[in-house]
């Protein structure tokens, strides 16, 4: 993630970087993101999609199936939603 990631998505998740606002990326720790599939993330980190560029020449299969699991972790990370009266 750190090699990788971090640059357009930030360190945690959120894509609130200048690389990240300027190239539209995703917020890794939203429902949206969380709902794909593992296969839709590893199609999508292997194969790139819009401004994401593709990994899959440079990360093992190994990495990118750690990589999906690390990005699950950001929904774990996520402070309960305050219910609103």
């Amino acid at each position: 993630f750190q090699a990788k990631c971090v640059q357009c998505h930030g360190e945690d998740g959120s894509g609130h970087t200048v690389t990240g606002k300027t190239l539209g990326a995703f917020d890794l720790r939203s429902d949206a993101v969380q709902k794909k599939t593992d296969a839709e993330f590893y199609q999508q980190i292997s194969h790139g999609k819009g401004n994401m560029p593709a990994f899959g020449k440079a990360l093992s299969d190994a990495q990118i199936n750690d990589l999906i699991a690390y990005v699950r972790e950001f929904a774990k990370k996520q402070k309960p939603k305050k219910k609103s009266h």
